[in-house]
Protein backbone atom coordinates (compact mmCIF):
# COMPACT_ATOMS: atom_id res chain seq x y z
CA UNK A 1 0.00 0.00 0.00
CA UNK A 2 1.21 3.53 -1.14
CA UNK A 3 1.19 6.29 1.52
CA UNK A 4 0.97 9.69 -0.32
CA UNK A 5 1.84 12.56 1.94
CA UNK A 6 -0.58 15.17 1.21
CA UNK A 7 0.17 19.00 2.42
CA UNK A 8 -2.60 21.15 3.32
CA UNK A 9 -3.29 24.31 2.03
CA UNK A 10 -2.85 26.15 5.41
CA UNK A 11 0.28 24.35 6.40
CA UNK A 12 1.84 25.33 3.15
CA UNK A 13 1.55 28.53 3.38
CA UNK A 14 2.89 28.98 6.81
CA UNK A 15 6.27 27.16 5.43
CA UNK A 16 6.05 29.54 2.54
CA UNK A 17 5.62 32.59 5.08
CA UNK A 18 8.55 31.01 6.95
CA UNK A 19 10.95 30.57 4.54
CA UNK A 20 10.60 33.87 2.91
CA UNK A 21 11.04 35.32 6.33
CA UNK A 22 14.45 34.08 6.47
CA UNK A 23 15.07 34.63 3.01
CA UNK A 24 14.36 38.91 3.30
CA UNK A 25 16.37 38.55 7.13
CA UNK A 26 19.66 37.24 5.10
CA UNK A 27 18.93 39.65 2.59
CA UNK A 28 19.07 42.27 5.02
CA UNK A 29 22.20 41.26 7.56
CA UNK A 30 23.90 40.49 3.85
CA UNK A 31 23.32 44.19 2.64
CA UNK A 32 24.00 45.64 5.95
CA UNK A 33 27.25 43.97 6.22
CA UNK A 34 28.42 44.89 2.83
CA UNK A 35 27.42 48.88 3.62
CA UNK A 36 29.70 48.28 6.85
CA UNK A 37 32.67 46.96 5.27
CA UNK A 38 32.37 49.59 2.09
CA UNK A 39 31.96 52.12 4.41
CA UNK A 40 34.98 51.12 6.22
CA UNK A 41 37.01 50.72 3.08
CA UNK A 42 36.13 54.56 2.25
CA UNK A 43 36.85 55.89 5.22
CA UNK A 44 40.05 54.26 5.49
CA UNK A 45 40.91 55.14 1.56
CA UNK A 46 39.87 59.09 3.03
CA UNK A 47 42.60 58.78 6.21
CA UNK A 48 44.99 57.23 4.02
CA UNK A 49 44.53 60.24 1.41
CA UNK A 50 47.26 62.97 2.33
CA UNK A 51 45.15 66.34 3.76
CA UNK A 52 46.78 69.30 3.05
CA UNK A 53 48.91 70.69 5.81
CA UNK A 54 47.61 68.06 8.25
CA UNK A 55 50.29 66.77 10.87
CA UNK A 56 50.38 62.89 10.13
CA UNK A 57 51.20 61.50 13.90
CA UNK A 58 52.29 58.29 13.16
CA UNK A 59 55.45 59.78 11.31
CA UNK A 60 55.55 63.22 13.67
CA UNK A 61 56.18 63.09 17.52
CA UNK A 62 54.69 65.61 20.01
CA UNK A 63 55.53 66.12 23.60
CA UNK A 64 55.15 69.53 26.00
CA UNK A 65 58.79 69.96 27.72
CA UNK A 66 58.52 73.07 28.91
CA UNK A 67 55.95 75.50 30.17
CA UNK A 68 56.08 79.35 31.17
CA UNK A 69 53.56 82.03 31.76
CA UNK A 70 53.94 85.54 30.37
CA UNK A 71 52.30 88.71 31.12
CA UNK A 72 53.61 90.19 28.25
CA UNK A 73 55.62 89.21 25.03
CA UNK A 74 57.57 91.17 21.76
CA UNK A 75 57.08 88.92 18.70
CA UNK A 76 58.43 89.10 15.54
CA UNK A 77 55.60 90.71 14.18
CA UNK A 78 53.43 91.95 16.65
CA UNK A 79 53.40 92.36 20.96
CA UNK A 80 51.21 90.91 23.11
CA UNK A 81 50.77 93.08 26.75
CA UNK A 82 48.18 91.51 28.86
CA UNK A 83 45.07 93.54 29.73
CA UNK A 84 43.69 91.98 32.79
CA UNK A 85 47.03 90.67 34.83
CA UNK A 86 44.85 89.65 37.49
CA UNK A 87 43.51 87.33 35.94
CA UNK A 88 44.68 85.74 32.71
CA UNK A 89 48.58 85.30 31.86
CA UNK A 90 49.84 83.45 28.38
CA UNK A 91 51.43 79.98 28.15
CA UNK A 92 54.33 79.46 26.48
CA UNK A 93 54.67 75.73 25.55
CA UNK A 94 57.68 74.59 24.60
CA UNK A 95 57.27 71.30 21.91
CA UNK A 96 59.63 68.51 21.23
CA UNK A 97 58.87 67.62 18.02
CA UNK A 98 59.98 64.17 16.69
CA UNK A 99 59.94 63.45 12.74
CA UNK A 100 62.15 61.70 10.08
CA UNK A 101 65.32 63.27 9.42
CA UNK A 102 65.50 65.03 6.21
CA UNK A 103 61.60 65.72 6.17
CA UNK A 104 60.05 69.64 6.20
CA UNK A 105 57.21 69.20 8.38
CA UNK A 106 54.75 72.62 9.15
CA UNK A 107 52.50 73.33 12.22
CA UNK A 108 49.34 75.44 11.45
CA UNK A 109 48.50 77.72 14.42
CA UNK A 110 44.83 76.39 13.90
CA UNK A 111 45.44 72.85 14.67
CA UNK A 112 46.24 73.29 17.80
CA UNK A 113 44.93 73.69 20.96
CA UNK A 114 45.62 73.77 24.67
CA UNK A 115 43.09 72.33 26.68
CA UNK A 116 43.21 72.69 30.67
CA UNK A 117 42.20 72.38 34.48
CA UNK A 118 41.87 74.97 36.60
CA UNK A 119 40.16 75.11 39.79
CA UNK A 120 37.15 72.92 39.48
CA UNK A 121 36.74 73.90 35.54
CA UNK A 122 38.42 73.04 32.71
CA UNK A 123 38.64 75.58 29.34
CA UNK A 124 40.41 75.71 25.93
CA UNK A 125 42.90 77.93 24.03
CA UNK A 126 43.44 77.81 20.51
CA UNK A 127 47.28 78.77 19.42
CA UNK A 128 47.69 82.35 18.88
CA UNK A 129 51.43 82.18 17.98
CA UNK A 130 54.18 80.05 16.75
CA UNK A 131 57.97 80.39 16.93
CA UNK A 132 60.94 79.24 14.55
CA UNK A 133 61.87 75.52 14.99
CA UNK A 134 65.35 75.20 16.44
CA UNK A 135 67.44 72.11 17.20
CA UNK A 136 67.89 73.28 20.62
CA UNK A 137 65.48 73.43 23.19
CA UNK A 138 67.26 75.98 25.93
CA UNK A 139 67.47 79.07 22.67
CA UNK A 140 65.58 81.80 22.16
CA UNK A 141 63.08 81.49 19.49
CA UNK A 142 61.66 84.40 17.65
CA UNK A 143 57.74 84.35 17.76
CA UNK A 144 54.73 84.97 15.00
CA UNK A 145 51.82 86.19 17.04
CA UNK A 146 48.51 86.06 15.23
CA UNK A 147 45.15 87.65 16.54
CA UNK A 148 43.00 85.85 14.71
CA UNK A 149 45.40 82.45 15.13
CA UNK A 150 45.59 82.15 11.54
CA UNK A 151 49.31 81.13 10.51
CA UNK A 152 52.10 78.59 10.00
CA UNK A 153 55.82 78.12 10.58
CA UNK A 154 57.72 75.33 8.58
CA UNK A 155 61.28 73.76 9.28
CA UNK A 156 63.76 75.34 7.55
CA UNK A 157 67.38 74.03 5.88
CA UNK A 158 68.76 72.98 9.29
CA UNK A 159 66.42 72.13 11.12
CA UNK A 160 64.69 69.65 8.09
CA UNK A 161 67.68 68.18 8.77
CA UNK A 162 66.76 66.93 12.25
CA UNK A 163 64.98 64.22 13.97
CA UNK A 164 64.67 66.20 17.19
CA UNK A 165 63.38 69.88 16.68
CA UNK A 166 61.92 72.56 19.23
CA UNK A 167 58.92 75.42 18.52
CA UNK A 168 57.20 77.20 21.38
CA UNK A 169 53.66 77.68 20.82
CA UNK A 170 51.82 80.33 22.77
CA UNK A 171 48.30 80.28 24.22
CA UNK A 172 45.69 83.55 25.61
CA UNK A 173 43.76 83.60 28.72
CA UNK A 174 45.09 81.44 31.26
CA UNK A 175 43.96 81.51 34.68
CA UNK A 176 46.17 81.61 37.57
CA UNK A 177 45.22 78.13 39.06
CA UNK A 178 45.96 76.30 35.91
CA UNK A 179 47.15 72.99 37.24
CA UNK A 180 46.98 70.28 34.52
CA UNK A 181 47.11 70.98 30.56
CA UNK A 182 47.17 69.14 27.35
CA UNK A 183 48.43 69.68 23.88
CA UNK A 184 45.60 68.35 20.99
CA UNK A 185 46.64 68.13 17.17
CA UNK A 186 43.91 68.34 14.99
CA UNK A 187 43.73 64.72 13.16
CA UNK A 188 41.56 64.05 9.92
CA UNK A 189 38.92 61.34 11.11
CA UNK A 190 37.95 59.85 7.66
CA UNK A 191 35.17 62.63 6.60
CA UNK A 192 35.49 64.36 3.85
CA UNK A 193 33.55 65.64 0.55
CA UNK A 194 33.91 66.86 -2.99
CA UNK A 195 32.56 70.25 -3.91
CA UNK A 196 32.05 72.45 -6.51
CA UNK A 197 33.20 75.52 -4.58
CA UNK A 198 30.78 78.87 -3.80
CA UNK A 199 31.04 80.66 -6.84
Amino acid sequence: MNTAIVIEPEREAKHTNVSLFFVLMLTMLLLTASAIIAADAAGKLDSKQAVPKALDLNRVKIRIVDLAFVKELTGINATYKEQHPDKYRAAIVTLEVNKPAGETISIQAQDLTLHYSYGGNADVSGCAGLSSFSTGKDVDRPMNLWSAGYGFVATGTTTRKSETVFIDAFFLNIEPDVSKVYLLVAQPIGASCETKGWQ
